[in-house]
């Protein structure tokens, strides 16, 4: 089979999927776990690896991306077009479909998370680690918090002190420098030898000669 690109309304990669579905109509829409905070807490959603693309059928592309009076689906605005307009729709081999489709663990269009070892902007900071808020475009700029996750490439969750607790945010993980840790000298104390000696030290030399 040969894909085509049909080119979605922004976020509506998910009202396309069911109407497609409804219709019988194969096709993919490779989505990737991401995190973000939702009221306070960290959550994992879906979204669309390729934002707005979705890949149809190249013998049905035309009917899909017309007018919905005449048979096309709501909210494709059309199709990706690398050439003249009147060479038709991009053409995309069915083997790299396959590909992606093999890259998905549980076969569902998820694709895997990127990992922070494969990118070059991960940091070096690790789960409670305090850190200082950089930049001087940040609204707080010079705080010092606590690190808690990546939620996404480049971006970090971090812990803040507000008022008599901790509040949750997230900011560029580029504005964050890390604090390096205290080390605690440790208090050594004189034995029982040292403290003999100088009980001895402070009798009286009356008592002492006797």
């Amino acid at each position: 089979m040969t894909w085509s690109l049909a080119l979605a309304a922004p976020n509506a990669e998910g009202s396309i999927s069911v109407a497609l579905s409804q219709r019988c109509i194969p096709h993919h829409i490779f989505r990737i776990k991401k995190k973000a905070v939702r009221r306070g807490r960290v959550v994992e959603l879906l979204v669309p690896a390729f934002p707005r693309y979705v890949f149809v059928p190249y013998e049905q592309c035309g009917t899909i991306a017309s007018d919905p009076e005449h048979g096309g689906v709501t909210g494709i605005t059309g199709l990706v077009r690398f050439g003249a307009y009147e060479q038709g729709p991009e053409q995309v081999t069915d083997a790299i479909v396959t590909e992606l489709v093999s890259r998905c663990p549980d076969g569902n269009d998820v694709l895997p998370t990127p990992t922070d070892s494969n990118d070059p902007t991960a940091i070096d900071l690790k789960f409670g680690d305090r850190v200082r808020v950089m930049g001087d475009q940040n609204l707080v700029f010079g705080s010092i918090g606590v690190y808690r996750e990546r939620v996404s490439p480049g971006k970090a969750s971090i812990l803040l002190p507000w008022f008599n607790g901790m509040v949750q945010t997230v900011v560029d993980e580029a504005d964050l420098e890390k604090i390096p840790q205290k080390i605690e000298r440790k208090r050594y104390r004189r034995g029982r030898r040292g403290r003999a000696r100088r009980e001895v030290m402070a009798t009286p030399s009356a008592v002492r000669m006797s």
